[in-house]
C-alpha cells in the first residue's frame, strides 16, 4: 500500500476527515484484483446466450415490474410451450373437422383454409410462435402471466370441444 508524506501537518478537523475519506478509498482501491470484466476476449453476449445472467430487477430503481429479462425460469418455458403445442393440436384437429365437412368459424382462419392446408397450418404455427415469444420475452410485465394462463385455458377448452366432435360425429 501507499503512504502520503505530507510536508503541513496543520490540518483542521473538517480537512482531517476529509483526508481520511480519500485514505479509505484509496485503500479500498488497492484491494481490486486488477482483472477488468470489461476486456474479456470474445464476442460480446455470446457468454451468456444460453446462460443467460439476468433473471430480474438488480437494483433498488429497476424494482418496477416491467423489466426484461435474459433468463427465461422453467415455468415460462413449460407455459409456452404448452401454448404452441396445443395450438398446433388445435390446428390438426381443425384440418381433421374441416375434412368431415365441418366449417371454421374464425373467418381468418376460414380463408387460410380456403388457401390450403398447409398454408393454414403453418400462419396459425408461425402465429402462435411469434405470439408466445413475445409473451416470453414481456414475461415480468404484469398481465403477461394471465394472459398464458387465459390462452392455455382457452385453447384446453378448444381442445376439449374436438374431442367432444370427435364422439358425437
Amino acid at each position: 500500500m501507499m503512504q502520503f508524506v505530507f510536508c503541513c501537518t496543520c490540518f483542521d478537523e473538517a480537512e482531517l476527515n476529509l483526508f481520511e475519506v480519500y485514505s479509505m478509498n484509496f485503500e479500498m482501491a488497492e484491494k481490486r484484483s486488477g482483472d477488468d470484466r470489461r476486456n474479456v476476449k470474445g464476442r460480446p453476449g455470446i457468454r451468456y446466450l444460453l446462460m443467460g445472467k439476468r433473471k430480474g430487477p438488480r437494483r433498488g430503481e429497476e424494482l418496477q415490474p416491467n423489466i426484461y429479462a435474459e433468463v427465461y425460469g422453467l415455468k415460462i418455458f413449460l407455459a409456452s410451450f404448452s401454448l404452441v403445442f396445443l395450438s398446433t393440436l388445435d390446428a390438426m384437429f381443425t384440418l381433421y373437422h374441416v375434412g368431415r365437412g365441418a366449417q371454421e368459424v374464425n373467418p381468418g382462419m376460414n380463408y387460410l383454409l380456403q388457401m390450403g392446408d398447409s398454408e393454414f397450418f403453418y400462419v396459425k404455427y408461425s402465429l402462435t410462435c411469434l405470439g408466445a415469444l413475445f409473451l416470453c420475452i414481456h414475461k415480468n410485465f404484469p398481465y403477461v402471466k394471465k394472459i398464458l394462463i387465459s390462452l392455455i385455458l382457452i385453447y384446453l377448452f378448444v381442445i376439449s370441444w374436438h374431442i367432444f366432435l370427435l364422439k358425437v360425429y
